[in-house]
């Protein structure tokens, strides 16, 4: 899928269910890191393989970063910077995993092509995947990133802040200012 779908869908479920900020920044992590094993395109591009064939990408992408192991070691890492250690390394871990079934569900290529991934690398090179695996720019993919919009807005107006506090707290004071006013009412409380 989408990384931004990824990204709302790790935010809206660790908002959800860690109680501090940082935790919640920590565990969201979690939904989209593993596609950091795509970063093999820059390398393609780097090296002037604009138009393919991408080497890089192809061979690392959905293997380094989509595997039990990769999931196991970054909830460690995430745990130790959290408040909450065992809450946020297990939220972390499940949207990880969240990750992983969402690329099984939509990421197939416009040519009927599925995305596999390597689960179990790199103890097994074997791959996994789901015969019923829908395009990326398949109409659910669009239906469920709408569906995580509507809960971003919501959960922005209730919890009283979203992902920009962490760069600006006066800018997310005026987003969640505008967010409770046209999409979510008056809002409920916050979370520290």
């Amino acid at each position: 899928m989408n990384p931004y779908t990824h990204a709302l869908a790790g935010w809206c479920a660790a908002q959800a269910v860690c109680r501090h900020r940082r935790d919640v920044a920590i565990a969201a992590v979690g939904g989209v890191l593993a596609d950091l094993d795509g970063a093999g395109l820059f390398i393609d591009v780097a090296t002037g393989h604009w138009n393919g064939p991408y080497r890089w990408y192809e061979s690392l992408h959905h293997v380094l970063g989509h595997n039990l192991l990769a999931a196991g070691a970054t909830a460690v890492v995430a745990a130790f910077f959290a408040r909450d250690r065992l809450r946020t390394g297990v939220v972390f871990f499940a949207l990880f995993h969240l990750h992983l079934l969402m690329d099984l569900a939509g990421s197939g290529g416009p040519d009927g092509d599925l995305w596999t991934i390597s689960y179990l690398y790199p103890l097994s090179q074997r791959e996994f995947s789901w015969s019923g695996q829908w395009a990326l720019n398949a109409w659910p993919n669009v239906v469920f990133t709408a569906a995580l919009l509507a809960l971003f807005f919501r959960q922005t107006g209730r919890h009283g802040f979203s992902p920009f506090w962490y760069v600006s707290k006066r800018f997310d004071e005026e987003f969640v200012r505008t967010v409770r006013k046209w999409f979510a009412g008056k809002g409920g409380g916050t979370c520290m």
